[in-house]
């Protein structure tokens, strides 16, 4: 996490394609403690929303874990969302 004036991120790391194929086993608890962690930074932050940016294969799991969530958690939580060299295509 990094804390500035204007914006926190948090980087959702790659997983490899093995990991990501399998994830549904551990998805519940990851997402639980992601959101918990979104949660505390955003209380930290002066209760700012975050920018949460995802890479490679963090990607489509981070949308995974977005899609979980209600409007209205997004509106009060994420600001933006920003992505870099996604995997949309898992094999």
């Amino acid at each position: 996490i990094c804390v500035s004036q204007q914006v926190v991120l948090i980087v959702i790391q790659p997983i490899n394609q093995h990991q990501f194929k399998t994830v549904s086993e551990s998805q519940s608890d990851y997402f639980a403690k992601l959101k918990k962690l979104i949660e505390e930074t955003y209380l930290a932050n002066g209760n700012k929303s975050i920018t949460l940016m995802s890479h490679s294969l963090g990607c489509p799991y981070s949308l995974i874990f977005l899609n979980k969530q209600p409007n209205a958690w997004k509106d009060k939580y994420i600001f933006q969302w920003i992505t870099l060299s996604g995997k949309w295509r898992v094999c």
